[in-house]
């Protein structure tokens, strides 16, 4: 029998239960193995379900905490900028707030003299 994915699974369960459940006097020995088969299914339906409803939830929260993460950074930048214009770019006091202080630019290049 081949693989099959869980949607298929689960249909191919339903059409199962709904064709034994015409006429459940023919196969009276399946009785409790369609039982079974019926509690599991409806189980698997209030899974697949919830699982629906869990995905939308991570998904929302997915989008608030990027809403959240913009608007923090853009608030830590605020802050950031403030501690330098209160301290000065290159007070060691930014290093206590974990901001990196300016430690001066690039070293300059020597002229060479190529006189020639």
């Amino acid at each position: 029998m081949p693989r099959r994915n869980h949607a298929d699974t689960i249909e191919f369960w339903r059409r199962l239960l709904a064709s034994t459940d015409e006429d459940p006097k023919e196969y009276p020995e399946l009785k409790p193995a369609r039982t079974k088969l019926a509690k599991v299914y409806k189980r698997v339906v209030e899974l697949r379900t919830e699982q629906a409803r869990l995905t939308a939830a991570k998904q929302a929260a997915t989008r608030e905490m990027q809403t959240l993460l913009e608007e923090g950074s853009k608030t830590a930048n605020v802050v950031r900028v403030g501690m330098r214009l209160r301290h000065g770019n290159r007070s060691p006091k930014l290093i206590e707030h974990g901001i990196q202080p300016f430690r001066g630019g690039r070293p300059r290049k020597k002229k060479t003299d190529s006189g020639g």
